[in-house]
């Protein structure tokens, strides 16, 4: 009897060593979890930046598209007026083409400014986030 409640107890130590080892380790996973949780926390709140940032230059963007393509159509206005009150060609299609210039010239700008790949936007982000540490750091000097 004394020798089953010695395997018993044995057993039950043998268990409960397990039971601590496996809790230390569902504890450092768990840290490194709540690490990597808040990593992604922080790294959404700038993306959501990003993209507020980007939203602000887009709209901006199509502001001064808008004012060159009007700018344009008001000289062309302005040069068919002249141009039929003196009988000169009023050249029909430059316009159009220099409207589709300005049209191409904003797209290749933007392109500049947006990264064409996923990877090129995560590096994008992180040298945006970067100098956004920087700046903050700066500001408390």
């Amino acid at each position: 009897m004394a020798v089953l409640v010695f395997v018993l107890l044995l057993g039950l130590a043998a268990a409960l060593a397990w039971l601590v080892r496996r809790g230390a380790g569902l504890e450092r996973r768990l840290s490194r979890a709540e690490s990597d949780l808040r990593r992604l926390r922080a790294f959404q709140v700038e993306a959501a930046v990003l993209e507020t940032a980007r939203g602000r230059f887009r709209r901006r963007q199509r502001g001064v598209e808008q004012a060159v393509d009007s700018g344009t159509r008001s000289v062309e206005q302005a040069h068919r007026s002249l141009a039929g009150r003196f009988g000169w060609p009023a050249g029909e299609d430059l316009y159009r083409r220099l409207r589709g210039v300005n049209r191409t010239i904003g797209r290749g700008v933007s392109g500049l400014f947006a990264p064409a790949t996923a990877s090129r936007r995560r590096e994008s982000l992180r040298d945006w986030s970067a100098g956004r540490r920087d700046t903050s750091n700066h500001d408390e000097d």
